[in-house]
């Protein structure tokens, strides 16, 4: 996996994965996009119960 520098910043990787939190950091780090907010969003709600049902 490449390295990724987002303005001068360091994104840490675990097991291939990027770090939302760096992510969130870099990007403004708005309170409303915080990564720990995306399971109460409605539409990932919607998304978890079809996969569920599937």
């Amino acid at each position: 996996m490449a390295h990724l520098m987002i303005a001068s910043k360091d994104i840490r990787t675990l097991d291939g994965l990027y770090s939302l939190n760096d992510l969130h950091k870099v990007s403004g780090a708005s309170k409303k996009h915080q990564p720990a907010n995306f399971l109460r969003l409605e539409t990932t709600q919607e998304l978890i119960s079809e996969i569920e049902s599937s």
